[in-house]
Parts: C-alpha cells; sequence; structure tokens
C-alpha cells in the first residue's frame, strides 16, 4: 500500500504539471491572438475618426 500511494501521488503530480503547461501555453496564444486582434480594431477605428 505504501508503495502503490506514492507513486500514484507522483504520478499525479507529474500528469498534473504537464496538463497546467500545456493549458497556460494554450491560454497565452489565445489571449495574444485576441489582444492583437482588439489591439488591431481599435487602432484602425481610431485611425477612420
Amino acid at each position: 500500500e505504501e508503495v502503490s500511494e506514492e507513486t500514484t501521488e507522483e504520478v499525479s503530480e507529474e500528469t498534473t504539471e504537464e496538463v497546467s503547461e500545456e493549458t497556460t501555453e494554450e491560454v497565452s496564444e489565445e489571449t495574444t491572438e485576441e489582444v492583437s486582434e482588439e489591439t488591431t480594431e481599435e487602432v484602425s477605428e481610431s485611425e477612420e475618426e
């Protein structure tokens, strides 16, 4: 039991880190795109005025 508990914890920690890294990358890519799109729109709007 002790061994299985330790391994489970290790494995779950590793997977959690991997997953969180992936999500962070995805999120940061999405936000960057959204932000750049918004800024571009705002800039073009202000130029029209």
